[in-house]
């Protein structure tokens, strides 16, 4: 009898058992878990400006388990407030944070971080700096950062004595060096630049378009004048199809003093067409354009220059004639517009 009441009540236990976990499993599964506890935590991925502390959105970060050397998560984006967070990930376990990308003007940090997951919630924080070429710089409201004041690192090339005239294919020599192609102003200007010679004929001056050639060789004092954007463009062209280059040469005639300024700040020197020393635009030379009977009124005081940088009232420029040098601002671009505002990039 004993028997008998003591397997009913044991079969009443299981019975009640069973519907306890079927009506509560959530219930049960909790208070499991918390008695034994999952071993995972959270990882927070942190990107800040390393000068002012700003947060810094869309950084990209890999995390990697460096026991096995697989990658745990690829491509982790920070958000506004400059974070992003990897959860339930193995606790007691060493992973290497690796920064893959970051919005300009920031660096990206090529040491990876190196973190040991023990509690539940871990934090590694990466400091990013901008470009050295930007000397102050505000934050927008949309959370970017904006150049105040920069300066590119582009070395000066001057255009004497080899290129008396030479000006446009110096300056565009100093803006491939700047991306890394050694070639000399005189090997642009002796091998792939297009020219035109003057001529004269019953009295009139022949020489080139300067949209479609040099007008005369850069070489001479004398017999050499100028070209515009398309002539170098397309020695840029030749040059580096020739080497294999990665870049392409870009006209910008007719942008407006923003738009180049804005290619600045992307890291882009612009090859801009001015005067020599700011001045006034001279307009009193003309000739007839080779094989036609058109007449061209040029700028006798052409000259043309490397837009590397700004501050609030400059503009900071590679100047064949005369080096690194700064303009006023507000004249430079002026003087620009009034010369036509050519202007061209190689990017």
């Amino acid at each position: 009898m004993k028997l008998i009441i003591r397997n009913s009540i044991l079969f009443s236990l299981i019975f009640i058992t069973t519907i306890l976990i079927t009506t509560n499993h959530d219930r049960i599964y909790a208070f499991v878990y918390e008695m034994f506890e999952k071993n995972e935590g959270v990882l927070s991925i942190v990107s800040v400006d390393a000068k002012a502390g700003y947060p810094i959105s869309e950084a990209t970060y890999q995390l990697i388990d460096m026991e096995t050397n697989e990658i745990v998560q690829d491509n982790l984006v920070t958000n506004q407030d400059g974070m992003v967070q990897v959860e339930s990930i193995p606790r007691n376990k060493t992973y290497q944070v690796i920064q893959k990308g970051i919005k300009t003007p920031y660096q990206v940090t090529t040491e990876p971080k190196t973190i040991e997951l023990l509690a539940e919630h871990e934090q590694v924080t990466f400091e990013n700096t901008v470009y050295p070429s930007i000397m102050t710089y505000k934050r927008t409201d949309e959370h970017g950062v904006f150049a105040t004041e920069m300066n590119l690192p582009v070395e000066a090339v001057m255009q004497k004595p080899e290129l008396p005239n030479g000006c446009e294919v110096t300056a565009l020599a100093s803006v491939l060096h700047y991306n890394g192609y050694d070639v000399e102003k005189t090997v642009l200007a002796d091998k792939y630049l297009s020219k035109v010679p003057f001529e004269v004929i019953n009295g009139n001056l022949y020489g080139a378009d300067p949209s479609k050639a040099y007008a005369g060789d850069p070489r001479s004092k004398n017999q050499g004048f100028f070209s515009y954007v398309p002539p170098i463009i397309e020695a840029a062209n030749k040059y580096l199809d020739e080497v294999s280059g990665s870049l392409t040469p870009k006209d910008l005639t007719g942008s407006s003093p923003t738009e180049l300024l804005d290619y600045v700040r992307e890291g882009i020197p612009v090859i801009i067409w001015t005067t020599i020393d700011q001045q006034e635009p001279n307009f009193n030379y003309s000739w007839i354009v080779t094989g036609s009977e058109e007449k061209l009124d040029i700028i006798r005081n052409s000259h043309t220059v490397v837009l590397t940088g700004f501050s609030e009232n400059e503009v900071y420029v590679m100047d064949p004639l005369k080096g690194n040098v700064a303009y006023p601002k507000e004249r430079f671009f002026e003087i620009y517009e009034k010369a036509g505002s050519h202007a061209m990039i190689v990017q």
